[in-house]
């Protein structure tokens, strides 16, 4: 099987590594340029059941809401929606409860979530993938995890209402800032297997893009990736 393989391009606004989808929100949604220096990222959920990225990047897109965020994670992909020198609309109030934090020096994280009787989630995946473009964005703007916030602590809104619970939130920062089991960040590839495009996950070591074994059958649906139990190794069918 011939594969061509291609590092998705990376406009200038988007996330290193990471694929990041662009549509801009309305105009009525957010103001242009900023007053400060960005200093903060703010978490924020959808309050959505079983939404997605995309049509919450939509939603903003097609008329005036008087709010925003600047990028949108669901459980397969990232969409931004406000670029990060403009100002998005996404943690103001009457009554602030942290010092410092406000829409003019941070970036507004929407995780999209899910219902059920017991209320809200986020599904790990979403969690995983924010937690990448996190990472991201704490590089690009020098901001230390102390200043990634959640809504609740700039205005005391329940959101994003599964972090809200402090034991939910300090196992989230746990997460965000534990040392990388691997010395290389795992980030989207898209090849183009006879004309269709697919995206898996790939580390690059000395220019060279690896994926998992596991991946195989998404690329070639005639293969069958089984572990040997016996012998402790991968077999390919």
């Amino acid at each position: 099987m011939i594969v061509k393989e291609r590092l998705i391009i990376k406009p200038s606004e988007r996330v290193k590594l990471m694929k990041i989808n662009f549509l801009a929100a309305d105009k009525n949604n957010f103001r242009l340029g900023r007053k400060e220096k960005i200093k903060y990222l703010v978490l924020h959920y959808t309050a959505g059941d079983s939404d997605t990225a995309k049509n919450n990047a939509k939603y903003f897109a097609n008329g005036a809401r008087g709010a925003s965020a600047h990028y949108f994670v669901d459980e397969k992909e990232i969409w931004q929606s406000v670029r990060e020198e403009d100002t998005a609309w996404h943690c103001g109030g009457k009554k602030y409860y942290h010092n410092e934090c406000r829409n003019d020096n941070s970036i507004g994280i929407e995780m999209c979530s899910y219902k059920d009787n017991n209320g809200y989630h986020i599904a790990q995946e979403t969690e995983d993938r924010a937690i990448l473009l996190i990472r991201e964005l704490m590089k690009k703007h020098n901001i230390s995890a102390e200043n990634v916030v959640r809504h609740y602590d700039v205005t005391h809104k329940n959101c994003p209402a599964p972090l809200v619970e402090e034991a939910a939130w300090q196992e989230f920062k746990r997460k965000l800032t534990e040392k990388q089991t691997k010395s290389k960040e795992v980030f989207e590839l898209t090849i183009d297997v006879k004309g269709a495009e697919v995206t898996v996950e790939a580390v690059n070591v000395d220019e060279v893009n690896f994926i998992r074994l596991r991946d195989l059958p998404k690329l070639a649906p005639e293969l069958k990736v089984e572990y040997d139990e016996v012998a402790k190794r991968p077999l390919i069918r």
